[in-house]
């Protein structure tokens, strides 16, 4: 893996500065918890950030699988937002105007809203793959759907990675073993 060059106190200073940040607001978190003021959610949502980007750049050693880690958190997180944003704008019911989007934004739907999501963009994801495939079957090997869409979508480039290879390289071999003879 090719990586720029940080001198090593750049390295110490920016750990102090980190370190101290944390340190700074778990005191001001504590003193207001003690006075009966701490926020809960903040906190918990604030704690997940430290857990979350701690294992994925200091406990993985493979920065790659460490960011996929933080990648797929904040995919997570970004569909609970919208999740909480949909429940509160349909909180009165059902929408004549949006039946499915209201149906499955009530709160005792949550399961089905989150299933949905994931066959939905499975289904999505899929068709794109497939068109690509399709499109570039007569340029075969000269460019793969890797080299296009590889590095526009850096988890699903990084989590295909093998043997030092990207996924575009991967790619471009698997095309040539499918293409259809002229």
């Amino acid at each position: 893996m090719r990586v720029i060059p940080v001198p090593e106190f750049v390295v110490y200073a920016a750990a102090t500065v980190a370190l101290a940040t944390f340190g700074a607001w778990s005191f001001l978190r504590l003193k207001a918890f003690l006075n009966g003021e701490g926020p809960i959610a903040h906190t918990l949502y604030m704690l997940s950030h430290f857990v979350i980007f701690g294992t994925g750049y200091l406990l993985i050693e493979d920065i790659t699988y460490g960011w996929l880690v933080i990648n797929i958190w904040h995919n997570a997180q970004y569909v609970l937002f919208v999740w909480l944003f949909n429940t509160n704008k349909f909180k009165e019911g059902e929408s004549t105007k949006a039946r499915l989007l209201s149906k499955l934004s009530q709160p005792q739907n949550r399961i089905w809203y989150f299933g949905f999501c994931i066959a939905l963009s499975t289904v999505i994801y899929a068709s794109i793959s497939v068109s690509i495939s399709a499109a570039f079957a007569e340029v075969a090997g000269t460019i793969g759907p890797g080299d296009l869409f590889g590095h526009q979508l850096p988890p699903l480039h990084w989590s295909t990675a093998t043997s030092g290879k990207c996924a575009s390289h991967q790619s471009r071999k698997r095309w040539k073993l499918k293409r259809v003879p002229h």
